[in-house]
């Protein structure tokens, strides 16, 4: 299992200019990023127990190892174990995706929790309960499939002199309540992740390391307040009616992956003896693979299911993120659900069922 060990130091590798990677004595590849440091990456020898130095003497001069990369030893099914100093070093997303090593879903790793921005994107707010043990942990924040580091800064969760709820202009001067960390990266980077949005309409997911590491997460552009809005095709409409044997009203396109076939859409149904339903459904190659259907009683006066708010506000579920597993099963995290009981979600793929999970702990409330 992958886990932490006291890195050995000065192992001695060398630079190769023309690829401009470094190899050290068990033929494991670097790179160097930011900050003169090295990182893990694809390429190497790696076979059986892979132990990450802690440093690297290349040209004479000793260099510290930041870290493994992202996709370091995917789809490298002879890597059993990994071991790093967790304290000093992180594992990239996507790093044992489809590797050796295997991945308990239930109570190994924490599943991801929901963090907020300050209105300059230097604080990032975690409004649920995290164990002291576990504060420390190495992070990832993922927005839609960008990700960055996150370091715990200090906990405001139950001071009650504080406001409650995400406020990012109180964030800045941490006046609301919660666990602040800290993205310490370029200007240049956090552009990049959240180019064309406001601070008020990010949110991310904070995850563990070994979580992210498991897990692959392609590019997708997603539905966005603001634009027009897209019907799915005729032929899968078509396929919801024929599933559930009931009359479509309405279908929206909510995300696809940029660079390969799924999409990811929303069916609401005609109501039927007083119920409402709608299925989120996981599509690929023009068919439907998973769904989670959702009934509820609802109010005739309100036009459609989402219509939950007294002021008949409208509201599409946005999607932040998509992973995959092991097995190619999606995983997908929602925000701004209805019913209003259920603001924020996961739904994670059981064969052809998309389960909910994470609920209880997932919910946002605005003052």
């Amino acid at each position: 299992m992958p886990g932490f060990a006291q890195p050995q130091s000065g192992v001695h590798g060398e630079y190769d200019p023309e690829t401009e990677i470094v190899t050290d004595e068990n033929g494991y590849c670097y790179k160097y990023v930011e900050g003169l440091k090295l990182e893990l990456c694809a390429g190497g020898r790696y076979s059986g127990t892979v132990q990450l130095p802690g440093s690297l003497i290349v040209g004479g001069k000793e260099i510290e190892v930041a870290g493994i990369g992202a996709n370091a030893f995917r789809d490298n099914k002879a890597v059993t174990e990994v071991t790093w100093n967790r304290d000093t070093q992180y594992v990239g997303p996507s790093a044992f995706y489809r590797s050796g090593m295997y991945y308990y879903w239930e109570g190994r790793y924490g599943l991801p929790g929901y963090v907020y921005p300050s209105e300059n994107y230097k604080l990032f707010v975690r409004q649920e309960e995290v164990p002291e043990w576990d504060r420390t942990t190495p992070l990832w924040m993922f927005f839609k499939h960008n990700y960055a580091p996150l370091t715990y800064l200090e906990d405001h969760l139950t001071d009650e002199s504080l406001k409650w709820g995400y406020h990012p202009w109180l964030a800045n001067d941490k006046g609301m309540q919660g666990l602040y960390y800290e993205m310490d990266v370029p200007a240049n980077v956090k552009k990049d992740m959240f180019r064309g949005y406001e601070a008020m309409e990010v949110i991310g997911l904070a995850m563990d390391c070994k979580f992210a590491a498991f897990h692959r997460f392609p590019p997708f552009s997603r539905w966005k307040w603001g634009e027009s809005e897209q019907s799915m095709s005729a032929t899968l409409e078509k396929q919801m009616e024929t599933r559930y044997g009931r009359t479509l009203t309405q279908s929206h396109y909510i995300g696809h992956l940029r660079e390969e076939d799924g999409r990811v859409g929303i069916f609401e149904f005609e109501p039927k003896d007083g119920e409402a339903m709608i299925v989120i459904a996981w599509t690929q190659g023009g068919k439907v693979k998973a769904t989670y259907v959702q009934t509820t009683n609802v109010n005739p006066e309100y036009g459609s299911t989402w219509n939950v708010d007294d002021d008949g506000s409208y509201g599409i579920p946005e999607l932040l993120c998509i992973a995959f597993d092991l097995h190619d099963n999606v995983i997908l995290w929602f925000n701004h659900s209805a019913p209003e009981s259920k603001n924020i979600f996961g739904l994670r793929q059981q064969g052809d069922q998309l389960q909910l999970f994470g609920e209880e702990q997932w919910y946002v409330y605005v003052d």
